[in-house]
């Protein structure tokens, strides 16, 4: 995966993230898809009606309990990044003409932060629905050999209940991530790659909220950014012009030194009728 990923924001978006040193993670209850658990589900259906193997391991390993205690005690909150540098389509779902993208390192972001969110991770979203298929069935049979030894061991060995109950948690843990990892196919060309954070309720000082250019309350939570290693790209909309541009140039300038960083605007043409 490509350590350069690109946010698309809109110009008060940009100036928040560069004035505060900082990029927020919405609720995962503001996604642009609100289908995406029911989506999920049909994938797992399908996969039970044409392999009844994968539908036993599932339900051997599957623990309702310890799911639903993983999210009633815990919020998630997603941050959205895309691999394409210049697409016309996130310029015009997230941009809309008063735009802006950040190319930024998202390792260092990761490792930055990951120390106050432990439940930290990324994905790349899958879009295909005959990979979606394939990757949840080699996910699920992967677990196979592991399920047959604990069934032909004594398993009222504490340490063998143990071991097992590990299991179970990865088999669970996976599957709450590949949830957030497969998107409809109409999404497909926001080729996408996802900051995901599990936060406990207990970090409730964490939790921030803001409101949205319509009016919505969101959620979020912040990371941390250092401009100096983390922002590689800035890249401004179709539209934008040469005051855009200056304007950038004259702001970053105020914020870091870094000689490294870029600042271009869209080769994408395109006019405003």
């Amino acid at each position: 995966m490509t350590e350069i990923i690109y946010h698309y924001t809109s110009g008060q978006g940009l100036m928040g993230i560069l004035s505060n040193s900082e990029i927020h993670c919405s609720h995962i209850s503001f996604l642009n898809d609100p289908s995406e658990h029911e989506y999920f589900d049909e994938i797992l259906a399908k996969l039970f009606e044409s392999n009844p193997d994968c539908k036993s391991i599932y339900y051997e390993l599957y623990n309702e309990s310890y799911f639903g205690i993983t999210y009633s005690m815990h919020d998630f909150y997603v941050l959205s990044f895309s691999k394409n540098e210049d697409s016309l389509s996130m310029w015009n779902y997230y941009a809309k003409g008063n735009g802006y993208n950040l190319g930024l390192n998202i390792n260092n972001i990761i490792d930055r932060n990951r120390e106050k969110f432990r439940g930290l991770f990324m994905v790349e979203l899958l879009y295909d629905k005959i990979q979606q298929y394939q990757q949840l069935k080699n996910f699920i049979k992967s677990f196979k050999k592991d399920l047959i030894k604990f069934k032909n061991i004594d398993n009222t060995v504490s340490d063998n209940e143990y071991a097992f109950h590990n299991l179970v948690e990865r088999f669970n843990n996976g599957l709450i991530e590949k949830r957030y990892t497969f998107k409809h196919s109409a999404y497909s060309r926001e080729e996408e790659i996802r900051i995901l954070i599990a936060l406990p309720e207990i970090y409730d000082n964490e939790v921030h909220f803001r409101i949205s250019n319509n009016g919505v309350v969101v959620e979020f939570i912040k990371l941390d950014l250092n401009l100096e290693k983390d922002l590689r790209v800035i890249t401004i909309h179709p539209l934008g012009s040469t005051l855009h541009e200056a304007g950038v140039k004259r702001f970053i300038r105020s914020m870091t030194t870094s000689k490294s960083l870029k600042i271009i605007k869209s080769i994408i043409p395109f006019r405003n009728v």
